[in-house]
């Protein structure tokens, strides 16, 4: 499934032409791994010292995150080209690492109160 976010309706809806978009990121995963990454600020939950309460608000989080529809496009789309676009796979890794990041800061807070 292709999404219809070329860069030539991304420039569009943003006011912009397509060369500002490839001088800011040089392709298109690159802007949709920012627009993914750079979502709302809805926020990780905060450790506690109960790992399933906190476990379970953290995938509240990331689920909470894909309610927003830029953002969530912006993922599919990623997710959709990653099995044949190499920069595509490597926006997906690049998030992985950005949320496993997050996720081990937060356990290891929460296990440090328990």
């Amino acid at each position: 499934m292709r999404y219809p976010q070329t860069t030539a309706l991304l420039a569009e809806r943003a006011g912009v032409t397509r060369q500002t978009l490839y001088r800011h990121w040089p392709h298109r995963a690159a802007l949709l791994t920012d627009v993914t990454l750079q979502g709302p600020d809805l926020g990780y939950p905060e450790p506690g010292t109960d790992v399933r309460a906190v476990a379970t608000a953290w995938l509240v989080s990331l689920r909470a995150g894909l309610t927003v529809p830029a953002t969530r496009t912006a993922a599919l789309a990623i997710a959709a080209e990653a099995d044949h676009d190499p920069d595509s796979a490597q926006a997906m890794a690049g998030i992985m690492e950005d949320r496993l990041a997050q996720w081990l800061t937060t356990v290891d807070h929460t296990l440090g109160q328990s």
